[in-house]
């Protein structure tokens, strides 16, 4: 009894320094709505647990985050505590929000979808007129004397509005570390309302507007003479956007990276022909970026292919070529199959849209440090039935993603694959281990290796997968399944029997039907859920009336709104030992709707297919909460 009096007595000690508390707050597997928990407890757990909030501070321009100016009152919830700060725009973000296959989701009323009228502001004049908020918080950070890192997130057409406002504000300026910009040109222009002179006026702001952007650019660069915090910068368009748009020039592209070349280590690239005109493509892939570690390029040239002529094929080739030092790759060319003849030392991830088997083997070949690969298609997938083919010797990849049938085929052979992303299914019997060749569920051998599956099913009827989930995923077939991602269904689905997409009471009851059928997944810690078309899960208190029993192991839930372009995070909870047991498991919305309008908020929407937990440790545990666009 003494022994455990004094067991209590140190564990009370520990629990009352504020050091030691500190640290063990520091280091809980948590999400930030744990974290404000923490805050409710008492003085000094709020001491320890708010500069964590803290840390990460997500700042939207037309939003602003009022709170910051009370908590700063307080001696302890200084602005030092901030590392890192998000300024983004919500509007792009909302609007510009695609699924894979859909149209632009225009869920938020703005000046950026309305009928551009004659009487009406230009973008960039009505952008300016809602920061305020933005300044106040940014004055905040400034007299603190506080140097966050700063990520920028905004639309070309806000450039020049951001800029005049950075400008008052030199420390913020210095001090930004990633830049991720989109081409938000998608308008309804109605040129019947539009007199002589404003027709003409706004075909005019298409090149003004590139180069307000590398004014932008040239501008951070010019205040980080001596930081050159810039590292990261990203350029993307929309799936699919207005015809009505002026493309860049070559002119235009090569002022905007021309400015940030020496300092860049991220360059991601993903352009259509309505906004990067091919010539501006080249002006980039020829330009030498002397520290770069990851690249992404996504350009689709249709004509090019069609004639015969693999011009992108070839400058992107001759990119990679001057460019020995990377470390990621992700390259999307469409039909364009590229070379692949270079070798490098630090490579870590490969995801390319086509190739073939050969220039696939011989490229691994070269890279046995390769940690994921990632293949949209091959030209000629009947070349990995060749026993000359052989993938089986590559212990340091982790992730591999491509075809169904390719996958089986390599599992097949005995390939040890820890996190496997199968696309181009049709139904849930297309998974199977043995080739092209169907067997019956119950016959499938099991896969101990496997911790992290993605299935992307294209198919329109989700109630035979939701049936055949008890089967395909028992415990004896996947003994070590921590995470799992099932996508059924595209952004051209109709809608289903279920009617998922219009009543949130459905979905609930379609999750209910999900997890009885994984109530045999014993090792399941993590799900994720993107059903095509289907609508936001109730509140909490509606949700868990419907919603009983999780896997047995099951922590985190994530369900992809996807009628809404969002997605909802939970946690499985468990109720107080009484009467000798546990009472019932239940969900909790976690930080991303929990917190709608604090710190704690993450921008960054869950991707239907990114892992939630980090496969690299074992076994898998959590990844960190803020996570980096």
């Amino acid at each position: 009894m003494a022994a455990v009096e004094e067991t209590g007595a140190s564990a009370t000690r520990a629990l009352t320094t504020p050091r030691i508390l500190a640290g063990i707050v520091k280091h809980l597997l948590r999400d930030r709505a744990d974290l404000w928990t923490c805050c409710r407890i008492s003085k000094l757990w709020r001491d320890a647990a708010h500069p964590l909030i803290m840390c990460h501070l997500n700042v939207p321009f037309h939003k602003g985050w009022t709170p910051l100016s009370d908590y700063a009152r307080l001696p302890r919830y200084h602005p030092k505590h901030v590392h890192t700060i998000r300024l983004h725009d919500d509007s792009v973000q909302t609007i510009y929000r695609s699924e894979p296959a859909a149209d632009l989701i225009c869920s938020m009323p703005s000046w950026r979808s309305d009928p551009l009228e004659p009487t009406s502001l230009w973008p960039e004049q009505q952008f300016d007129s809602g920061l305020h908020k933005t300044r106040d918080t940014l004055e905040l950070i400034q007299k603190a004397g506080a140097t966050p890192r700063v990520e920028l997130v905004f639309g070309i057409i806000s450039s020049v509005a951001i800029e005049r406002m950075l400008n008052e504000y030199p420390v913020v300026l210095q001090n930004i570390s990633a830049v991720l910009v989109t081409c938000d040109f998608v308008r309804k222009m109605d040129y019947s309302k539009m007199d002589g002179t404003q027709r003409p006026q706004l075909n005019q702001r298409f090149p003004i507007w590139f180069s307000q952007l590398t004014s932008l650019l040239q501008r951070i660069c010019g205040a980080q003479k001596e930081t050159r915090r810039l590292k990261d910068v990203r350029i993307e368009t929309p799936y699919k956007s207005s015809k009505e748009i002026k493309a860049a020039t070559n002119a235009d592209v090569t002022a905007i990276f021309s400015s940030i070349c020496d300092g860049l280590e991220v360059l991601s690239f993903c352009a259509t022909e309505l906004h990067i005109t091919p010539a501006a493509v080249k002006a980039v892939l020829t330009m030498t970026f002397p520290r770069l570690r990851s690249f992404t390029f996504r350009f689709a040239w249709p004509q090019a292919a069609e004639a015969g002529v693999n011009a992108l094929s070839t400058w992107v080739d001759d990119f990679l070529d001057r460019h020995e030092e990377l470390e990621v790759i992700d390259i999307e060319t469409g039909n364009e199959i590229l070379a692949l003849k270079q070798t490098f030392p630090h490579l870590r991830s490969l995801a390319l849209s086509k190739t073939t088997v050969h220039t696939l083997e011989c490229f691994l070949s070269r890279h046995r440090g390769l940690h994921s690969v990632t293949i949209d298609s091959f030209e000629t997938p009947s070349d990995f039935d060749s026993p000359t083919v052989k993938f089986e010797n590559l212990p340091s990849v982790i992730w591999w993603e491509m075809d169904y049938r390719i996958l089986s085929k390599l599992l097949s052979r005995g390939l040890s694959i820890k996190m496997a992303s199968a696309t181009g299914l049709r139904s849930l019997e297309d998974w199977t281990v043995t080739g092209d060749t169907p067997v019956p569920l119950e016959c499938m051998i099991p896969l101990p290796s496997i911790t992290y599956l993605l299935l992307d099913i294209d198919s329109d009827d989700l109630l035979p997968v939701l049936v055949q989930l008890g089967s395909s995923f028992h415990y004896t077939r996947y003994p070590n399944l921590r995470e799992l991602r099932l996508i059924v269904g595209s952004g051209q689905s109709k809608s289903s029997s279920l009617q998922l997409h219009k009543d949130p009471t459905e979905a609930a009851k379609c999750l209910q039907l999900v997890f009885s059928g994984l109530s045999t997944a014993a090792s399941l810690n993590a799900l994720g859920l993107a059903f095509f078309p289907a609508t936001s899960l109730p509140q909490d208190s509606l949700l868990n009336q419907i919603v009983q029993n999780p896997p047995p192991r099951l922590q985190h839930l994530v369900w992809r709104a996807t009628t809404k372009g969002r997605s909802q995070t939970y946690t499985v909870l468990q109720e107080d030992w009484a009467n000798g047991r546990w009472n019932r498991r239940y969900l909790r919305t976690t930080s991303r709707t929990h917190l709608a309008e604090g710190p704690g908020q993450s921008t960054v929407d869950m991707d239907p297919g990114r892992p939630f937990l980090d496969h690299s440790c074992d076994p898998p545990v959590l990844s960190p909460v803020f996570l980096p666009f």
